[in-house]
């Protein structure tokens, strides 16, 4: 994958679920049960921030290894804190949305409503995706071995 949609992916994704969701939304009705959903997200959010943090604590311990050498020669190592960072920032602004969520009654669906959810569904898309592409990066360097 070249640089330019390493980086841009997540948000490109998050747009197009978002705009999917804004163009079929008159023909969903979202059910009872989603701010069981809004809970399961802030606690898998919790457990993604946990995860990264882990991550980038091995990242700095591997600081001898031949990968990392090569990464920071070649200067992609600042890229790869930068997208854990990134993925801690969208975790947090999750599970920030995810509660606020759990504020709103869903049954009555006010005329916002749909913003508001298309907002949070880019976020949490936007996360998931950001999460996956430090999983990704961190299977490559990991199969490296050294």
């Amino acid at each position: 994958m070249n640089a330019f949609m390493e980086k841009w992916y997540p948000h490109v994704f998050g747009g197009l679920v978002t705009i999917g969701f804004l163009v079929f939304h008159h023909h969903v009705t979202l059910p009872a049960s989603t701010k069981d959903l809004f809970s399961a997200v802030i606690t898998i959010s919790a457990i993604a921030v946990g995860f990264l943090a882990t991550a980038k604590s091995i990242m700095l311990s591997m600081d001898k290894k031949r990968v990392i050498r090569q990464l920071k020669e070649i200067g992609q190592y600042d890229t790869i804190l930068q997208y854990l960072m990134s993925a801690v920032h969208w975790a947090f602004a999750c599970s920030i949305l995810s509660a606020c969520a759990l504020l709103v009654d869903c049954k009555e669906q006010p005329c916002w409503f749909p913003w508001a959810f298309a907002v949070w569904l880019f976020v949490t898309t936007t996360t998931a995706t950001s999460c996956y592409r430090v999983i990704r990066i961190f299977h490559k360097i990991l199969r490296s071995g050294d």
